[in-house]
């Protein structure tokens, strides 16, 4: 009859044993793949009972488990919060217990960890040579990410494969949009998210995943005389500081799925707190804060002074000359006589990505067609155009006042609808406009 294979914690009496374990799992495993220098290099960094007692005192962050048959330790795995994600980080089974469920065992309860813990993604390194290890974990479900190849000190690399395995972790989340700008809408108070560049750049690509120009996530709030943390990432899988039609949905979300009975929510976000009102009609108006118009505070390199028009040289000789506005996210606006033939496409990737830029830029072509109302269309940073933004709008209406050709309050019509506008010198911009809950899901990312 097969023993069955039993799992327990790593304890710090058990941390003496580990290293000789290891070393005899290793010269039989890898003796073909791995000089005997790198081998003793590797256990002696990797197996250092201080450095696994060191992980057993932080047990959000490692994960350590040992395998017996017949009370023998015969293999241990420890897993480790790694860059966002959940890293196999060690799996090692003595050789002659190799087909008796052991390494399948310690996975599975990686994995179920992993799943516990919120992370979709169990990921782990194999050497390219190692056969054996890749056929195992490839019969167990994992599928090849990337190859790399990593130097691990002492003058050695290691010539790896990395593996993932889907943990089965399922997140509930709402597609919203607010004025065709698309938004994928995270609780984080309710649920355990992970999230990584990677995972948002999957889960926003419009044919295999579920599609937005921002992923928004509610969080606890982490500063006292405020109701709820408000974090915006972009298709691209970077974080942003700020998103006006983001706030909307934001604000609503948290209405429809029960998180308060607030009509107005403090929130606090990356660059600071805005206050979100839900009018009687449906709408919602966002107190933006005050725009920043210094170029430091944009950022915008190599403008001594402040100033309503700046020139700015592009490519083939061209010069375009914008307006620089902080929302809390950095804005560069242009006028231009229709927004139907605005070079929004071309002009737009160049000064995004211009250098006087250096944390990217939403750029805005605004067409005037009376002192209350305005036509614009924007290049946001990290997502391209969109059907519309409510920061761009709100940056567009300031730099059209400042230069005499606007006063509140300002329809601005996008491609997605229109917004609400007001701003006076000195005081906070005030945005309203709609927010709409387009359905709601269950994805396993």
């Amino acid at each position: 009859m097969a023993s069955t294979c039993v799992l327990t914690p790593v304890t710090p009496a058990d941390v003496a044993a580990l290293p000789a374990l290891a070393r005899e799992i290793w010269h039989s495993a890898y003796r073909d793949l791995l000089p005997p220098g790198q081998m003793d290099y590797m256990l002696a960094e990797r197996y250092a009972p201080e450095a696994i007692l060191a992980d057993l005192a932080h047990p959000q962050q490692h994960w350590w488990m040992q395998a017996w048959l017949e009370k023998r330790r015969v293999g241990f795995a420890h897993g480790m919060a790694h860059e966002g994600e959940f890293k196999l980080d060690k799996l090692y089974v003595h050789p002659d217990c190799q087909h008796q469920g052991t390494g399948w065992a310690l996975v599975s309860w990686m994995r179920d960890t992993a799943r516990a813990a919120g992370f979709p993604r169990l990921i782990l390194a194999v050497n390219k040579g190692n056969a054996p290890a890749l056929r195992a974990y490839r019969r167990m479900g994992f599928s090849t990410r990337t190859a790399v190849v990593t130097s691990i000190g002492g003058g050695f690399v290691m010539d790896d494969y990395i593996l993932e395995l889907a943990t089965g972790v399922r997140l509930a989340f709402a597609k919203m949009q607010g004025l065709g700008n698309d938004f994928m809408v995270l609780d984080g108070l309710r649920q355990k998210v992970r999230l990584t560049p990677a995972l948002i750049r999957r889960l926003a690509d419009r044919h295999f995943g579920i599609g937005f120009d921002q992923l928004l996530l509610v969080e606890a709030p982490t500063q006292a005389g405020v109701d709820f943390r408000y974090r915006i990432f972009n298709a691209d899988g970077g974080e942003v500081e700020q998103c006006g039609n983001g706030a909307r949905c934001f604000a609503r979300f948290i209405r429809d799925e029960g998180l308060t009975t607030q009509t107005e929510i403090r929130v606090e976000t990356q660059k600071g707190i805005i206050t979100l009102r839900l009018e009687a009609d449906g709408q919602v108006t966002v107190d933006m804060g005050e725009p920043r118009f210094a170029p430091a505070e944009i950022p915008f390199l190599g403008a001594a002074e402040e100033a309503l028009v700046y020139p700015l040289e592009l490519a083939a000789g061209e010069r375009a000359e914008i307006s620089v506005v902080s929302m809390g996210n950095p804005h560069a606006v242009l006028i231009v006589p229709e927004t139907e033939r605005a070079p929004v496409a071309d002009w737009g990737a160049q000064i995004e990505a211009h250098p006087r830029f250096p944390a990217r830029v939403n750029v805005g072509f605004m067409q005037v067609v009376a002192r209350h109302s305005i036509r614009l269309r924007v290049f946001e940073r990290g997502a391209g155009e969109t059907l519309a933004c409510g920061t761009g709008a709100c940056a567009a209406v300031v730099a059209g006042v400042r230069r005499g050709l606007l006063e509140a309050p300002v329809r601005v019509t996008t491609c997605g609808g229109e917004l609400e506008i007001c701003w006076q010198p000195g005081a906070s911009v005030r945005m309203t406009g709609p927010a709409v809950s387009v359905f709601t899901g269950v994805v396993e990312p």
